[in-house]
């Protein structure tokens, strides 16, 4: 029996030797905290400091100490057994998470790098009920888009990635599955449908659309996704601004067949809509209604 359950807390460990076990991970600062009344076999008495307590904690456990660090906010630490993967680290930063946008892009094939690991856990439900105008929709996509400051990176130098904190629309992690891959550990992630219409949502935590388009032209090439999977995830999102256009334009220019993106165009194509906020000098599709940055028209390259 591992030391962490004698003390009674939350201490999950990985096997060093690439085998993961699920959400292997993570002792957060305040579950370190509960732990400090512990006493029994290690005698710490009935009271002892947080700081005494790891100092102890690392000399009976093959625990290591790991700091994500953040330029506007404070740094969460996480003490570490083995080699976790970005995956499961990043996943150990929020309760009810889940892998998101380029990440998941990169979890299923349709990316082939990953700098940026987005984490995503939804807010609680809010009446988004918006009256959709021409006016408010130009506006509101003239101005730059919004992006998460919770930004941290790890004290370990062999841990380039960055991982970002996204809080997401509620959905109740609609397209959420679990896959479990040696190299990333048994993980929850937004299935092929859920990440292109988040990509599609959101295109600044997928490299932009440009990045977005070969994400949507790769799941196309490999049948990864069904045109009803991807309608079925708009109509349980429920957005308020009019993305059904947006996707149908991708999926379009992605080379999907026009009975494909035709149950698209039946959700309504009353207003003129954009696939990014404040571009410049963009192109517009008629067909969708869509504007489109300047340089889409050439062939996306794999």
């Amino acid at each position: 029996m591992q030391r962490d359950e004698e003390l009674q807390t939350r201490v999950w460990t990985l096997r060093s030797s690439g085998q993961t076990i699920p959400r292997d991970l993570l002792l957060s600062e305040s579950r370190k905290a509960r732990a400090n009344q512990t006493t029994g076999e290690w005698q710490l008495g009935k009271s002892i400091t947080r700081k005494d307590f790891l100092t102890v904690l690392q000399q009976r456990v093959p625990l290591k100490q790991l700091e994500l660090k953040s330029a506007k906010y404070p740094s969460i630490i996480r003490m570490v057994r083995g080699n976790p993967s970005s995956f499961e680290i990043g996943l150990s930063l929020r309760k009810d998470a889940y892998i998101s946008h380029a990440s998941a892009a990169f979890v299923h094939g349709l990316s082939d790098s990953l700098a940026v690991l987005y984490i995503n856990r939804e807010q609680t439900p809010k009446d988004q009920s918006l009256e959709l105008t021409q006016a408010g929709i130009d506006a509101a996509f003239s101005r730059s888009p919004r992006e998460s400051n919770l930004r941290y990176r790890s004290s370990d130098p062999r841990d380039a990635m960055e991982y970002v904190l996204v809080n997401g629309k509620s959905t109740d992690c609609l397209g959420v599955v679990w896959v479990n891959k040696p190299d990333i550990g048994r993980i929850q992630v937004t299935n092929v449908a859920r990440t292109l219409v988040d990509l599609t949502v959101r295109p600044q935590y997928g490299g932009g659309v440009r990045t977005v388009l070969k994400a949507f032209k790769k799941a196309r090439e490999r049948g990864m996704v069904k045109t009803e999977e991807i309608a079925q995830i708009l109509r349980g999102v429920e957005h308020s601004y009019p993305y059904h256009q947006a996707v149908g334009f991708l999926m379009d220019r992605a080379g999907f067949s026009k009975n494909d993106t035709k149950i698209f165009k039946t959700a309504g194509m009353n207003f003129d809509f954009y696939l990014e906020q404040k571009m410049e000098k963009p192109h517009y599709d008629a067909e969708w209604r869509v504007y489109y940055p300047f340089g889409l028209d050439r062939p996306v390259q794999d």
